[in-house]
C-alpha cells in the first residue's frame, strides 16, 4: 500500500494494517498522550493515543526523515563503541 492509498483509507483500517504489516520502531510519551512510531513499507506512520481514554486520537503518515526529530531524545547510544 503507498503512502496516498494508506492516508485515503478510514482511520480503523488504517491501524489495523499498521499493527499487521508495520515494524514497531519506538514510542514517546506526554501528558496526554503515547505517540507509537511504525516503519511501514518506505514510509513512517505515527498512531496518537489518548492515554485518558485508551483510543486512537489520529493517524500520521510521512516520508520525510526530519519527521523523527522529535524521537531522537529517546535514543540512547550508552554502551556503544
Amino acid at each position: 500500500m503507498t503512502i496516498w492509498e494508506f492516508v485515503l483509507t478510514p482511520m480503523d483500517e488504517q491501524a489495523q494494517y499498521v499493527w499487521v504489516n508495520g515494524r514497531h520502531l519506538m514510542h514517546r510519551e506526554g501528558q496526554w498522550t503515547r505517540v507509537s512510531l511504525y516503519a511501514l513499507h518506505n514510509y513512517f506512520v505515527e498512531i496518537w493515543i489518548d492515554r485518558g481514554r485508551n483510543s486512537i486520537t489520529h493517524i500520521n503518515a510521512f516520508e520525510k526523515i526530519s519527521k523523527l526529530d522529535s524521537y531522537l531524545g529517546g535514543i540512547s547510544l550508552g554502551g556503544l563503541g
